[in-house]
């Protein structure tokens, strides 16, 4: 399980492709333009991964390797991460970052999984559309949908932030937004889109009770910093 060799989505698409009729092992190499030692680890893997089958020299697709192209060819990208999961070393890694963050070394002592190998199911993960996210301490994570995030503890979380970022903000009562932001998904492991939609959420409540005002950017500001509440951008905010 622990023996990955380094592969990308579009190899494993290609090989599927090359293979989907039949062929034998120098067919395969030829007609993907591999070294020898190449299309040897490629088919190890892929046989490894359960999509590929050696009989008699020749190579075939598994029933997973099938369903695999046609999700390919769908472009389905939902399809081809339920597919990967059933590749162990990759649900694996996948449910590991899903319930917390860790670093090279904290995956390699849960999982045995070294650097090139977290780095290789890393790179399948976000092609399949899976947010995965190294963060500036070297922490990997699945980005939480909004949906995943109990919306009590995001208000809690985003005042006490608000306070902690109030004691060094040079702007008197107000906070940066976009600071706000960075502060709150690193804490709850979500995206800035997850953000935003909780906070508009947050706002709209808020304001409605007067415990909420919010500022418009200044002009030096790019528009895309801050976050866009009923059509007008707003860079600040205030809390009582």
């Amino acid at each position: 399980m622990k023996h990955i060799r380094p592969i990308t989505l579009r190899v494993i698409r290609d090989s599927l492709s090359l293979a989907a009729s039949g062929c034998t092992f120098e067919e395969f190499r030829s007609k993907a333009s591999f070294t020898e030692n190449r299309a040897r680890e490629v088919v190890f893997q892929l046989v490894n991964m359960g999509l590929l089958s050696i009989r008699d020299d020749e190579l075939f697709l598994t029933d997973t390797g099938r369903a695999l192209l046609k999700a390919f060819e769908r472009e389905s990208f939902e399809e081809i991460h339920e597919i990967l999961l059933k590749y162990e070393p990759y649900r694996m890694l996948y449910h590991l970052l899903k319930r917390k963050k860790c670093t090279y070394a904290q995956i390699f002592e849960q999982t045995g999984f070294n650097p090139v190998i977290v780095d290789t199911l890393v790179r399948l993960m976000q092609k399949a559309g899976v947010n995965v996210v190294k963060d500036d301490k070297g922490y990997f994570y699945i980005e939480r949908s909004e949906d995943e995030v109990e919306y009590e503890l995001f208000v809690d979380l985003l005042r006490k932030e608000y306070r902690s970022l109030l004691k060094n903000s040079r702007y008197a009562r107000y906070v940066e937004i976009p600071a706000l932001r960075r502060r709150m998904q690193k804490k709850l492991r979500i995206s800035a889109l997850a953000f935003d939609n909780l906070f508009r959420k947050f706002v709209k409540e808020a304001v409605a009770k007067g415990f909420v005002t919010l500022s418009p950017a200044p002009k030096s500001v790019m528009r895309g910093r801050g976050v866009i509440i009923s059509g007008r951008h707003y860079y600040f905010i205030y809390m009582r």
